[in-house]
């Protein structure tokens, strides 16, 4: 199987990181059926301080578990950068290289339309690009959630929030960009006969990469 990136898009708290996780997880599946799949996570620089989850990661010694690296000033040799709540995100074209080469497959959550457009123009027929729905954005549960990683002020989530909507729109505007839409909906999951919400979703996952190593 030739090696590919996987780009993972979606608002905050939609699910990111847990379907980051599943996909490492589908990986000691697919080799169990005879498939090799090396998932490799890898960490963008970003300006902003760590959360608080990434801290506990970090103090419990589990640092490759999060996907950033906080910096005051993001290296000069980031190819691709963006912005995200007044943070900036740099991501290295040599790091995604080095794991295509070592027949790794790079998985990156990418926040911005402009650079998964430009990592599919760099990497042609070698990018499934992923975008994860949960819910048009909601103020209140923004808050919570923003609240649970650190202290913020009202104007900042008020801030967050239509930078949230405004992002949302841009997701949609582009969603022909993005080669699956996964629906991150406990109303439509929890239809599903004998099935937990984590056994469809991880089914699901395991069915699209089923299918990338087949074709």
């Amino acid at each position: 199987m030739q090696s590919f990136i996987i780009t993972l898009t979606g608002a905050s708290g939609c699910g990111k990181t847990y379907v980051m996780d599943k996909i490492s997880e589908a990986s000691i599946k697919l080799e169990k059926i005879g498939l090799v799949f090396k998932p490799k996570r890898i960490k963008k620089q970003t300006t902003r301080n760590y959360r608080i989850e990434e801290i506990i990661e970090i103090i419990d010694g589990k640092i490759d578990n999060i996907d950033v690296e906080s910096v005051v000033k993001l290296d000069d040799d980031c190819d691709l950068v963006y912005q995200t709540y007044g943070k900036k995100y740099g991501l290295k074209l040599s790091v995604l290289e080095n794991a295509l080469k070592n027949n790794e497959c790079p998985v990156v959550i990418i926040n911005d339309v402009r650079v998964v457009e430009e990592l599919k123009k760099k990497f042609p027929n070698r990018v499934l690009s992923l975008y994860i729905f949960r819910e048009i954005p909601n103020y209140d549960k923004l808050k919570k959630l923003s609240s649970g990683r650190g202290a913020v002020s009202n104007e900042e989530v008020r801030g967050r929030f239509n930078k949230a909507v405004a992002m949302h729109r841009t997701y949609i505007e582009n969603i022909t960009l993005f080669d699956k839409v996964i629906l991150n909906i406990k109303k439509i999951i929890s239809k599903v006969v004998n099935l937990t919400i984590q056994e469809f979703k991880f089914l699901t996952l395991l069915k699209l990469l089923w299918k990338i190593n087949m074709f």
